[in-house]
């Protein structure tokens, strides 16, 4: 450049001989500014632009966490991997543990925890995982915050029965299926007595003998009931009603009986104490209808005349009247030898 008169003195530019914005992007060069000339920032972040094309730093994150895409238009974030086991907490031995415990940690952030063992070298040939102590019989599922919870254990022989999504599982009877309430063994006994079994825990009860047999000779099984809130049996002279019929060897037709006015609820099959005698029963029990409580026998064996036979009998008590116990007898004597088991039966 030419000038008039003297040249000035050169002299290097400084920041206040450039206005700010004259620099545009045209004039920098590729590959002209280098990390130094970045402004400071946190240790961690890293650099991205928002909705306005102006860059942001996004925030270091957590430990383990990487960077996660939120979609165009959104700047990413660090996150914990969807899919990725994330290390929690560690725990190192020097030999003189008895436990290794991680009391912390386990809660609804994951859906799901993985503990892995190195190198472990028990002083005898067993180890074994073990959670917090809880109570014998309990299982695991988790509430509607996604928090682990115990299930209670329930009564023996109940299942686990789902309530459906958004509610935890319970132990219950297992709707549909008969369930053994108790059982007993005749040994020259007066009676056998289920005494306050028939609840409303239960819709449909069944009573079961086998092997009975009686203590004298040409008896029947006599059924009497205990209504609720009464503390003896009803054996009034009129308290029930029954029809007995019996399909038996030699005979072309059944043979039917019943009585409308009587002090017990009778078998068909006549049975005793011969060799070989004996009688197996079946009796279907409707004690809480609401109306009249109801009982249906089924009889099989061998009776006092050594014929073998089918006997069938229902009876029912003459009043309305919910019950709660049901007893077995031979028509005369004691008996002898039998089994018996009550069992009941939920609808739902």
């Amino acid at each position: 450049m030419s000038y008039i008169g003297k040249q000035p003195a050169k002299a290097a530019l400084t920041a206040s001989d450039i206005s700010d914005g004259i620099i545009s992007e045209a004039k920098m060069a590729d590959d002209a500014i280098s990390l130094t000339e970045l402004k400071a920032g946190t240790d961690g972040e890293v650099i991205s632009w928002d909705a306005s094309g102006n860059p942001v730093a996004i925030g270091a994150g957590t430990s383990g966490h990487f960077l996660k895409s939120q979609g165009a238009g959104s700047q990413p974030v660090f996150a914990a991997a969807g899919g990725a086991w994330n290390l929690l907490s560690t725990f190192t031995s020097d030999g003189s543990d008895a436990t290794a415990s991680f009391t912390s940690g386990i809660d609804s952030t994951y859906k799901e925890y993985c503990f892995r063992f190195i190198n472990i070298h028990p002083e005898t040939d067993d180890a074994t995982l073990k959670f917090n102590g809880s109570t014998d019989g309990e299982v695991i599922s988790w509430d509607a915050s996604g928090n682990p919870v115990a299930i209670a254990a329930g009564t023996s022989g109940h299942f686990l029965k789902s309530q459906g999504a958004g509610s935890q599982p319970v132990f219950a009877a297992a709707g549909g299926a008969w369930s053994l309430i108790s059982s007993q063994t005749a040994s020259d006994s007066a009676s056998i007595e289920f005494d306050g079994s028939l609840t409303d825990t239960y819709r449909v009860y069944k009573l079961f003998g086998d092997n009975v047999v009686g203590a004298n000779d040409g008896v029947y099984l006599n059924f009497t009931f205990k209504r609720d809130g009464e503390g003896s049996y009803n054996t009034g002279a009129s308290d029930y009603q029954w029809i007995a019929e019996r399909f038996r060897n030699g005979q072309s037709l059944g043979t039917r009986v019943e009585d409308t006015s009587d002090a017990v609820m009778r078998g068909r099959c006549d049975f005793g104490n011969s060799t070989g005698e004996l009688v197996n029963f079946e009796t279907t029990i409707y004690p809480r209808t609401g109306k009249y409580p109801t009982i249906c026998t089924r009889e099989t064996g061998m009776d006092a005349t050594d014929a073998l036979g089918q006997y069938m009998s229902v009876g029912r008590l003459s009043t309305a009247a919910d019950v709660q116990s049901i007893k077995v007898a031979c028509s005369s004597g004691n008996i002898a030898t039998g089994n018996f088991a009550l069992y009941g039966l939920k609808i739902s």
